[in-house]
């Protein structure tokens, strides 16, 4: 069967569509599982930060009970833990505006952990 001009070029023209509706899906997917890879690394490192602000936390209840007497308040501190991750921890007094005596009977922890970007806090108040 002959081909006539108007059917010339038409295979070429239709593979040129399915090329670029194939390339549209796949960059459309790729940019999904790149978001999501991100998102799952930002967790892990949330909950990274959240311990070493927990750590914190444990650090002031230590020390309120065997490095200082019953009737002090622990230090404030911070350190930069052994897989990077570093912690500052702030003690108010009871009584102080931080620390109202509504909530606190002796004092209030504040402790803010951090892991590369990922800022997370903890807050007690005893």
């Amino acid at each position: 069967m002959p081909t006539t001009i108007n059917q010339k070029g038409s295979a070429l023209y239709f593979s040129l569509i399915v090329l670029s509706i194939l390339l549209a899906v796949i960059f459309g997917v790729s940019t999904i599982i790149v978001v999501q890879l991100k998102t799952i690394s930002e967790a892990g490192q949330s909950v990274i930060s959240l311990y070493a602000a927990d750590t914190g936390i444990e650090k002031a209840l230590y020390d309120r009970k065997f490095v200082v007497f019953p009737t002090e308040i622990p230090p404030s501190s911070s350190e930069v833990l052994s897989n990077g991750a570093q912690y500052q921890t702030t003690i108010y007094q009871a009584g102080d505006p931080e620390c109202p005596t509504t909530t606190a009977y002796w004092f209030c922890v504040e402790s803010m952990g951090k892991f590369k970007d990922i800022k997370r806090g903890l807050r007690v108040d005893l």
